[in-house]
């Protein structure tokens, strides 16, 4: 076991050597080190389920998973009172790893040690796709195109536009004009307009 724990203070001290060295902060010259506190939990259990540790109280609380309002959030892991943790003094910073939601900072006695957390997002699970169903995408598309827009739907919008701007005209300048749909047969658009040219046209979608 790396760790140690005062059993008076119940103060969990955890070596500079337990944790990994990432790289050097090029500004400050601190070493970037990352520490696994899903590892922590382990290691506490180990030693509370020995001989030397099974008079001490519990230290944690372990969750794989918790929904909160329906919101399903990763493992958690909630350090409990009396414990507080100290990471050996020195100048380096440490990011939590290890995939959990917890409440380390909470307990951390400071010193010359930055921790960074890894939780304060949340870390929520996601089920792997959308869940939205063939027919369900079938379902929204008809929707979308039944949607009524002043009196006509909006698959119907689409076809009057198609015939006013790519459908085959027949009738331009005389008293009757016509716009047929993509099948150049079936009239969409008629127009009776007056001697400028204006009218009001009639629709048949």
């Amino acid at each position: 076991m790396s760790i140690t724990i005062n059993h008076a203070t119940h103060v969990i001290s955890i070596p500079k050597a337990d944790t990994t060295f990432v790289g050097t902060n090029a500004s400050t010259g601190y070493e970037i080190r990352s520490y696994n506190e899903y590892a922590l939990m382990r290691e506490l259990a180990d030693y509370l389920d020995s001989e030397a540790g099974m008079s001490l109280p519990p230290a944690f609380t372990h969750a794989t998973q918790v929904t909160i309002s329906g919101t399903v959030y990763a493992r958690t892991i909630s350090f409990l009172a009396p414990f507080t943790l100290t990471f050996e003094n020195g100048s380096y910073q440490v990011k939590l790893v290890g995939g959990s939601n917890n409440n380390l900072l909470d307990v951390l006695n400071p010193n010359g040690v930055s921790v960074i957390p890894a939780n304060s997002a949340g870390l929520q699970v996601v089920a792997v796709g959308s869940g939205v169903t063939a027919q369900d995408k079938i379902d929204i598309a008809n929707e979308t195109w039944a949607k009524v827009l002043d009196g006509l739907t909006a698959e119907q919008i689409m076809k009057v536009t198609l015939a006013a701007l790519a459908g085959k005209r027949a009738g331009i300048g005389t008293a009757t004009e016509t716009y047929y749909a993509q099948d150049d047969v079936t009239p969409v658009i008629t127009l009776t307009p007056d001697a400028n040219g204006n009218g009001t046209p009639t629709v048949t979608p």
